[in-house]
């Protein structure tokens, strides 16, 4: 049942796959745009997260996501069963910034972050999450 459900819902209906089709006939000029919009916020968030300490990431090939490897926080980080679940709640709550936790894809110390949105929010975003690491390994108790 678990794979005839998969099937069912898991793929595009009849509707945005001709919406798809209609999108990469009639509108290159938007694709083009797009595409170019995407590459200039990823070489932002890999700069901003490029002068961040404490951080590594995978660089992003395509769409707009990227996923930061916090290891080195998690070393420090007191947490009970999950360090990504647990730290994205507590930078939600702190910094009003949502992030995902790395344990949905496998890999606890990561966390994923979209560059879907204007520049300066993700920028302010990235700004905020810099400062709750240190806030973390720097604690000023």
């Amino acid at each position: 049942m678990s794979a005839i459900q998969g099937q069912l819902v898991s793929h595009p209906s009849l509707t945005a796959q001709y919406l798809g089709y209609g999108a990469l006939k009639y509108c290159k000029d938007d694709i083009d745009n797009m595409v170019e919009t995407y590459k200039h916020r990823r070489d932002l968030v890999t700069t901003k997260l490029d002068e961040m300490k404490y951080v590594n990431y995978v660089y992003p090939n395509g769409a707009f996501y990227v996923f930061i490897d916090l290891s080195q926080v998690a070393k420090k980080y007191n947490y009970n069963e999950s360090f990504s679940v647990e730290f994205c709640d507590e930078f939600l709550s702190k910094y009003n910034v949502a992030i995902v936790p790395g344990q949905a894809f496998g890999l606890d110390e990561y966390v994923s972050i979209s560059s879907a949105c204007s520049d300066a929010a993700f920028l302010e975003g990235l700004n905020r999450l810099e400062t709750f690491i240190f806030e973390i390994l720097v604690p000023t108790n």
